[in-house]
């Protein structure tokens, strides 16, 4: 099937005669255009989540428009929460429809896939109206949605295999990352000493993210990160760089640690069209109380010391979790470790009580009700 296609049509809610063009952005970077909307299709525990929209009378993918100041992962994650109280925890591109109405009028609409967690029944939108989800078969999605067409058809194409139920090890992600890091990796050895930290280096990687330490001499950090960008972004197959000039919270307040960096954010797609994620922290290697990692030294030591069932038992928990719809990106994971090392908790079901208290403290502030666009 080809990457372009033209359909003609009618819309589903004024019936005048509309054409969309698709075109095909799996394992590209999404094009800098003004984007109109954006809509995910969502795998939850290897289901496609669907929402009703009452002023339609039809279930639709989540999502909606973009708002002012938005970039599309702002928009994706913010209409995500608003209309499942979803998150995302892994996403990339499926591909984009150019919508033109009768009258000319052009709307660029972008369509992504993305694993997601904390999916509910029914929630409360931002404009106060209640939205019903309910979860079908990748197989149902284009007769659920009216997408019997070839655009439907293609999009079921692109991703179908994401929703084979199968078993990713942690040595399978690190033999995926394995291509993009020859490329990375060099890049940054001219720059200073390289670090792996994380899942990555500990054996539990879950997911698709990848954590670096660059240790550089502190009068060398600045022009280092624009070098470094400037040297990325020439790579094949990069999606997305973002810099933050500073982080920095103390992580160890007895022993006086802080982590203090420069941060690189590098999102990267691999030859199948999976996207990684690549946080980069620079830091000043002659700042000795400066920790790369939000634990104290005893418990960092004793995470790089995990024996194999504790590795094992990190990633049952954040997979028991993430099937609950209790995982939270990032915190989650620094939890878990600390309850697997220092309490000796090895199971999900052990867990669970931990990750429901850690979902309470999380949880939003209910914003305040806002016309929706």
């Amino acid at each position: 099937m080809p990457e372009n296609i033209i359909f003609n049509t009618e819309s589903n809610l004024t019936g005048e005669k509309i054409s969309i063009e698709w075109r095909d952005l799996v394992g590209k970077r999404i094009p800098d255009i003004a984007w109109k909307q954006v809509h995910i299709v969502s795998n939850f525990n290897g289901k496609v989540v669907l929402v009703y929209l009452e002023k339609l009378g039809l279930y639709h993918l989540p999502g909606g428009h973009v708002e002012l100041g938005e970039d599309v992962e702002m928009t994706l994650r913010r209409e995500l929460s608003e209309e499942t109280s979803g998150i995302a925890i892994e996403w990339e591109p499926i591909g984009y429809q150019i919508r033109t109405d009768s009258k000319g009028n052009v709307d660029n609409q972008l369509r992504v896939y993305a694993k997601v967690s904390n999916i509910q029944p029914q929630t409360i939108d931002i404009d106060g109206s209640l939205v019903p989800a309910k979860l079908v078969d990748i197989d149902e999605m284009n007769k659920e949605l009216g997408w019997e067409n070839p655009i439907g058809e293609r999009i079921h194409s692109l991703i179908k295999s994401k929703y084979i139920v199968s078993e990713t090890s942690t040595s399978d992600l690190r033999n995926e990352v394995a291509q993009l890091l020859s490329k990375v990796k060099p890049l940054l050895d001219k720059h200073g000493d390289v670090n792996f930290i994380g899942s990555y280096e500990w054996g539990t990687m879950y997911d698709r993210d990848v954590d670096i330490e660059l240790w550089l001499n502190p009068d060398g950090i600045k022009p280092a990160q624009r070098s470094i960008v400037n040297d990325l972004i020439n790579l094949d197959n990069v999606y997305e760089i973002k810099t933050r000039d500073l982080i920095s919270f103390n992580t160890d307040a007895k022993n006086g640690r802080n982590l203090k960096c420069i941060l690189i954010m590098l999102k990267m797609f691999n030859e199948d069209g999976h996207l990684w994620n690549f946080d980069i922290c620079l830091f000043d290697k002659t700042d000795e109380n400066n920790n790369a990692l939000p634990f104290s030294r005893e418990v960092l030591k004793k995470i790089q010391d995990m024996s194999d069932q504790q590795r094992q038992a990190v990633i049952d928990i954040k997979k028991a979790t993430t099937t609950a719809g209790l995982y939270l990106k990032g915190r989650s994971s620094v939890d878990i470790y600390l309850r697997v090392v220092e309490d000796g908790v090895l199971t999900g079901d052990e867990y669970m009580p931990y990750a429901l208290r850690l979902a309470d403290e999380s949880a939003p502030v209910a914003p305040k009700k806002r016309k929706k666009s």
